[in-house]
This record gives C-alpha cells, structure tokens and sequence, in this order.
C-alpha cells in the first residue's frame, strides 16, 4: 500500500462512500478481467484454427498448381494430341447423354405430375357430387315433411280460430295441446331444412384439395422409362465401344488413358462424331422407348411396397462392346446393368 492508497482511502472514509459500495465496483471489475481473459482465450483458438486451415489451403493450393503443370505438361506434347481429344470427346458424350436422360425425368415428371392431380380432382370432384346428391335427397325429403306438418299446423289453427263458442272450451282445449307439439316439430323440421342447405353450400364452395405430389406407382411408372431410355443410349453408344469409354472418364485422368494407335484413335473419332451429332440432333426413339420400359416395368421387382427404384439384377442388361480388352482384332462384348454401373447418373436422376 503506497501513500497514493492511503490518501484514496483517506478520502472515501471523508466523502462518507459506504465500503459495500466500493466492493461492488471492484467485483465488477474483477469480473470484466475474467470475461476479457475468455475472450482472449476464444479468439486465441479461433485464430489457431484459421492458421491450420490457412496451411490446409496452401497445401491444396500446391497440390493444384502440381496437377496443373503436370496436365500442361501432358498437353503440350503433341503426340498426346489424339488421346486428349477422344477423351474430352468421350466425356462430352457423357455429359451429353446424362442431360438427355434428365431432360427425360423432367418432362416424365411434370406429365405424371399433371396425370395423377387430373385424377385427384376427378375422384374429388365425384365424391363431392355423391355428397351433394345424397344431401339434396335429403333435403328434399325434409322438405316433403315440413310441407306436410305446416299444412296439417294450419289446417289445426283454422280450426281452432272457428271454434270461439264458449261449449268448444274442452274441444279447444284438446286441439291446443295438439298443436303445440306440431308446432315444435313444424320447428325442428325448418331448423333441419337450414342445416342442410347450409351443408350444401359449404360443401359446394368447398376448394380443391392440394396436390399431394407423385404417388409410388408414378415414381415408379417414371423410373421404368427413365431406365429403358438409359438402356437405350448405352445400346446405341456400345456398338462402337464408346459407352464404356465415355464411364471411363468421370473416373478416370486424362494421363492415364490410351486408346490404341493412330488408325484406332482415327476410328474412334470418326465413331464420336457420329455419337455426339446423334446426341446433339435426333430425337428420342419412342416406339422403342415405349417398348423397353413395358418390358422393365413388366420384370421390376422392389424390396418393399414403398420403394420407387427395382432391384438392379430385376431389369435386364444391355450389351456393350469393350475396345480396352480387344486383342489381335477380336472383339469382345459384355453384359451391362444400367442401374447397378450408374449409367448416365441415374441415381441421381431417378425418383426416390
């Protein structure tokens, strides 16, 4: 305690300040110190967490740069000149083939989607027009009996208004006891006329159900063609080989593909430019669509009653010619299951 201290001290006990009020203006600022410090811890982390991603970063960076010139490298030289177009080529056909499937689903599901809200307002529509016939039944029917207990309550008061002798006091009497239950069923039978036109027009003005999307059966009947038209394209692509090829390049490096000498490589180009222009200009086969996806649909089989995509081994195969494993001109052909390869993306395309 310095002579500072002991003057400040000196002069709270002059100014008369309370001792409790001093201790609350040091624990405040005991706890201001301990909130900084936690910050300053926090921001600590935080900031040794954006160096570690900032080295993560670099080294990516490296990492790409690396690839970079190893694919400059690959580019400039010219006798990879050939590989390099069949493979941008054949991830071209790739590209264009997957786009026309989806294409395909959104046109599928926009159609399938319009079909079954149709039907979902027709099967409202007819169900609404039972209720209504059956409430206009009853209306009628309710009708029919006020029309008959309001003829039977005049035909009573009439009588009742003729006899004013005093020797129909007991006659009178009699009638009046008669009338006032008539007179309430007369009530009751209005109050249930109103009821009923009140249901009627509530029924009438009722608005249309929202769409409750594609049931299974749709997402199903959309699967099937979806499928049949991949079998298609994988059909028309392996003839050649290119099918298979065009897979090979969403997973395979440009570096590390080969496709044979110069007459092979000028034949395969010659087979692209006639896949990518009959991608690019002809339009859908539907006969033969129509005819594969009754086929599939007639063979899928689904795990449970929920699910919209078949068992792959249900659907059939397609083959495909396999120019990797040609040897001494041979060729070789394989079996191919669209759905269980993904051809074209279609578990991605496909409605679950």
């Amino acid at each position: 305690m310095g002579i500072k201290s002991n003057i400040e001290g000196f002069r709270r006990r002059i100014s008369g300040k309370p001792k409790k009020q001093e201790d609350e203006r040091l624990l405040k600022l005991y706890l201001n110190r301990v909130g900084l410090k936690k910050e300053f811890s926090r921001l600590q982390d935080e900031n040794y967490k954006l160096q570690q991603q900032h080295k993560k970063s670099e080294a990516m960076h490296g990492q790409t740069l690396g690839k970079l010139k190893q694919l400059e490298d690959y580019f400039g030289d010219p006798s990879n000149a050939s590989t390099c177009l069949i493979f941008y080529q054949l991830h071209a056909a790739w590209n264009k083939a997957t786009s026309r499937v989806v294409e395909l689903a959104q046109e599928l599901n926009l159609q399938q989607l319009e079909r079954e809200r149709r039907l979902q307002l027709m099967e409202f529509n007819q169900k609404r027009q039972r209720k209504l016939a059956e409430i206009e039944r009853q209306l009628l029917d309710a009708q029919s009996s006020a029309d008959a207990q309001d003829a039977k309550l005049l035909l009573l008061q009439r009588k009742l208004q003729s006899m004013n002798r005093f020797w129909h006091y007991f006659k009178r009497r009699e009638l009046i006891t008669t009338v006032a239950p008539l007179r309430a069923e007369c009530d009751m039978a209005h109050v249930k006329i109103e009821e009923l036109d009140a249901a009627h027009e509530s029924l009438s003005n009722q608005p249309d159900p929202p769409a409750i999307g594609l049931s299974v059966a749709g997402k199903r009947l959309v699967n099937s063609a979806l499928l049949a038209y991949s079998q298609q394209l994988v059909e028309f692509l392996g003839k050649e080989g290119i099918a298979p090829l065009a897979k090979e390049t969403t997973t395979k490096r440009v570096q590390d593909a080969s496709y044979g000498d110069v007459a092979k490589a000028k034949q395969m180009l010659e087979h692209l430019q006639a896949a990518l222009k009959m991608l690019r200009d002809n339009p859908r086969d539907l006969q033969g669509l129509k005819t594969n996806t009754t086929k599939i649909r007639a063979n899928a089989s689904y795990r449970t009653d929920d699910d919209t995509v078949p068992l792959p081994e249900s659907i059939g195969t397609v083959t495909v010619r396999v120019i990797a494993e040609e040897t001494s001109g041979k060729a070789v052909f394989e079996e191919v299951n669209v759905l269980l390869e993904n051809y074209w993306d279609l578990y991605s395309t496909l409605l679950h």
